[in-house]
């Protein structure tokens, strides 16, 4: 991707770049960034929302030649962050087991 860093993103028609993102505490990306980096808005937001926001909500992606040496290793069960009912939990580590 190319950024020549001159295209106007505060025209209202940008919403993305106008409007509070709930994901970077409010940030609007056309007008809250420092002076330095105002220009190149679109290509951070870009970077931002396609590298970092999938990884944040579904976590990192650890390759399988290093997950050994992280401590990770195949015994163990992946759990979901977040709100959960009990019930829920419970039936999602039976099916785990119920596989291993």
């Amino acid at each position: 991707m190319t950024d020549a860093g001159r295209f106007n993103w505060k025209d209202p028609r940008f919403k993305l770049f106008n409007e509070p993102d709930n994901n970077y505490h409010g940030l609007r990306w056309a007008h809250d960034l420092p002076e330095p980096l105002a220009p190149i808005s679109f290509a951070l937001r870009v970077r931002m929302r396609v590298r970092t926001v999938p990884l944040r909500n579904l976590g990192a992606c650890i390759a399988p030649d290093n997950s050994c040496e992280s401590g990770l290793t195949p015994d163990l069960i992946r759990l979901s962050i977040g709100l959960e009912h009990p019930d829920d939990l419970v039936e999602a580590l039976n099916q785990a087991l119920a596989l291993g």
